[in-house]
């Protein structure tokens, strides 16, 4: 349970393999979205890790076509 400070240094490195995406694939699309979305990792070895994605709210250009889900 947790990262240890070594690891998180090459978290997003391509050549780590886990389980699921990978953290580096997630980390890849946020910085192509551009437009300030950030990606923060916390962790404490034999606490757990949590790590949050961020996106801004864009407001659709005149004429864009806005979804809204309920």
């Amino acid at each position: 349970v947790g990262i240890s400070a070594q690891a998180q240094k090459t978290l997003f490195l391509d050549h780590i393999r886990g389980k699921g995406i990978g953290i580096a694939n997630v980390y890849k699309r946020i910085s192509a979205f551009g437009h300030g979305a950030s990606i923060k990792v916390s962790s404490e070895l034999e606490k757990g890790t949590e790590i949050t994605v961020m996106f801004p709210i864009i407001e659709p250009a005149p004429g864009e076509v806005n979804y809204e889900y309920a």
